[in-house]
């Protein structure tokens, strides 16, 4: 979700939603080109893409399993990333990316969803290296969450409103840059990043 800054004369939020990629992300180039038309700047970027997958161990996945939970889902990544890196007009912007701790940590028959989570934080990191501090760019990494699709989530898990707060807290915190940052699924890991965060 891009976001302008608080602070300029009409702060907008605006959903985006680029069909999945293929290719060398022309979809993604063209949701950012028109926010960009329309809001004459992109401040800060939140990516979600992708969700939940298991029922297989590695050697039971079929080529079309392969194609939807990794290829799709890393391609688009990394079209959005591309998009919005490149369209950023304001020296203090963010571009951050939701990723699952399955991406640090291997879940039985769901490997497939950890590969991609891990080539996720490595894309990442790889335009952290190359931006070299030109842009703040960084990650959330989940743990399970209460959601619509999960309501009934253990009581101790975060909401996806309080997901919400945290990217915000990234987006709006200077001091926080090419980083991962693990909220886990327990709200003190919530509550300690929250404390350096500029939400006020």
């Amino acid at each position: 979700m891009p976001v302008s800054t608080p602070g300029r004369p009409r702060p907008d939020r605006r959903p985006v939603q680029p069909e999945t990629e293929t290719g060398h992300g022309g979809g993604a180039f063209g949701a950012a080109t028109k926010l960009v038309e329309e809001l004459g700047h992109i401040d800060h970027v939140v990516s979600a893409v992708g969700g939940w997958w298991m029922g297989k161990a590695l050697w039971q996945i079929s080529q079309d399993d392969w194609q939807k939970v990794f290829v799709d889902v890393a391609t688009t990544h990394m079209a959005l990333a591309r998009a919005f890196v490149l369209l950023w007009l304001t020296e203090d912007g963010s571009h951050s990316a939701i990723a699952g701790f399955s991406a640090q940590q291997p879940y039985p028959a769901a490997g497939i969803v950890s590969m991609q989570g891990a080539a996720q934080l490595m894309m990442r990191e790889a335009f952290s290296a190359e931006l070299k501090g030109q842009q703040r760019i960084s990650d959330l990494v989940l743990g399970p969450i209460v959601n619509r699709s999960r309501p009934g989530g253990d009581p101790n898990w975060l909401t996806a409103d309080q997901v919400g707060e945290a990217a915000v807290g990234v987006a709006l915190t200077t001091s926080i840059a090419d980083e991962h940052v693990i909220l886990d699924s327990s709200r003190d890991y919530l509550k300690r990043e929250l404390a350096r965060m500029s939400l006020s």
